[in-house]
């Protein structure tokens, strides 16, 4: 018999035959993972984070799960539709992007930090600048390979403006000066270079901005993994926010094409 334990996020719950449910969930230690419960009187609720223990004869097969609550998720926010589609798209994306049983902890943490934001922050701007960050630190951790943190023409560091879509490396304003080709570049806003500390909210435009950012190397990097496009969830996010807040969002050129 093989077991082990665990803490993780429930990512995806789904009908495993007459009497039980298939739950999808990103462990801490042992990645994406699935397992089985029996129907109970409380159903698990997607978001929230459980320590667990994963038992089955073979590693190959759908083990059996047991459930402890470790922290109430959707609970406190099923009130609020805007930080409830924050957390689907999460869940979502993290169910889709990952591989099975590949180990990721620093996302894993940043995924429960974002989480606990969904709870705590009561400012929609700042909640949806660190979503923002979040789909950053996912394409960094699941294998896109991209770097926003050095111009790849200069080395510098400073004055990061620019994205290319081909490479998902940076480059400077300096550098992409007075080149036919800056046009084609994706534009970076200023929460993206230094996301450790957002001492003031970034501006509607620098959402715009990161947010297309984001969702192009999304669409691109989930379209290398064979999944033609991701759920509507995310193009709701922006429209739930109060327009006051938050315009459509338009894509930095117009080759790009938007997730949907």
């Amino acid at each position: 018999m093989i077991e082990w334990h665990d803490t993780a996020i429930l990512l995806n719950t789904t009908r495993h035959g007459e009497y039980g449910l298939r739950l999808e969930l990103f462990c801490e230690n042992h990645g994406k993972q699935a397992g089985f419960i029996k129907y109970q009187k409380s159903r698990p609720q997607i978001g929230n984070i459980y320590n667990l223990r994963w038992r089955a004869r073979l590693i190959e097969q759908l083990g059996q799960l047991r459930l402890i609550p470790q922290q109430e998720i959707f609970a406190h926010i099923a009130y609020d539709s805007n930080r409830l589609l924050l957390m689907q798209s999460l869940t979502h994306i993290l169910a889709r992007g990952l591989a099975d049983a590949d180990s990721h902890q620093t996302l894993y943490h940043k995924s429960v930090a974002l989480l606990h934001r969904l709870i705590s922050d009561n400012d929609p701007i700042l909640l949806l600048a660190h979503y923002i960050i979040w789909e950053k630190d996912f394409l960094f951790h699941s294998g896109a390979g991209l770097d926003f943190s050095i111009c790849a023409l200069t080395g510098a560091r400073k004055n990061l403006r620019y994205v290319s879509p081909h490479t998902g490396k940076a480059i400077t304003a300096d550098a992409a000066n007075g080149h036919s080709w800056r046009e084609k570049l994706l534009l970076m806003p200023p929460f993206l270079q230094d996301d450790l500390i957002l001492n003031t909210p970034p501006s509607p435009q620098d959402l715009e901005e990161g947010f297309a950012l984001t969702g192009y190397f999304l669409n691109k990097y989930c379209l290398s993994l064979g999944i033609r496009k991701l759920p509507e969830i995310r193009q709701k996010i922006l429209s739930s926010l109060p327009h006051i807040i938050m315009p459509h969002i338009i894509m930095p050129h117009k080759e790009y094409h938007h997730l949907s």
